[in-house]
């Protein structure tokens, strides 16, 4: 399937019914309550679709702050979510210790370890979809040796990541096979 044909509400549903496939379901629940239930069951069976997200959502909460707001004054998206709300969220999913200063400070830690684009290291691999509107803010050129890029023409966030199936993109099939040499050879010789 490809992603990137048809309008943009028909590239839109494309993603969405990939999701709900994946995750075996028939429809995305809009509820707070149960996002938080939800972020708060620390079960590896909880499902498809599950893991990772509270992993993520932890990272983001202690060293990221990686928070899609609508606190900037001119744009389109109303200002229901602001920066008060995630922070509010990680205290309700993780508890009281999660305070805009911890969550600043830990920011500031991952910035001065990873020094933004200027990352140095080995071992690291960048693989993005031409379709994730993340991958704008990713590396597109290894910025090291011991760090490549790969760009999956057609494929949305984290695409990659998700189990294989008969109807993957032959670039989606040819990236995770990169990635897997990669990180096969990385595991074989001691660093």
């Amino acid at each position: 399937m490809y992603y990137e044909d048809g309008t943009p509400l028909e590239r839109y549903a494309k993603v969405n019914n990939f999701m709900m496939l994946t995750r075996r379901k028939e429809c995305i629940s809009v509820n707070y309550n149960y996002l938080v239930k939800y972020m708060k069951n620390v079960n590896f069976d909880s499902g498809p679709g599950h893991a990772g997200i509270r992993q993520w959502s932890y990272q983001t909460c202690t060293e990221l702050g990686y928070y899609q707001t609508t606190d900037i004054r001119e744009q389109i998206f109303g200002h229901l979510f602001s920066l008060d709300f995630y922070v509010r969220q990680c205290k309700v999913i993780f508890g009281e210790q999660f305070k805009a200063t911890n969550i600043q400070k830990g920011i500031k830690e991952t910035n001065a370890n990873y020094v933004g684009y200027k990352m140095k290291g080995t071992r690291n691999v960048f693989p993005n979809g031409s379709i994730d509107p993340w991958h704008a803010v990713s590396f597109t050129h290894s910025p090291a040796p011991g760090m490549p890029v790969i760009y999956i023409l057609g494929t949305f966030h984290c695409a990659n990541m998700y189990p294989s199936r008969a109807i993957d993109s032959p670039e989606l099939k040819k990236a995770r096979q990169e990635i897997d040499r990669l990180v096969a050879q990385w595991l074989a010789v001691p660093h």
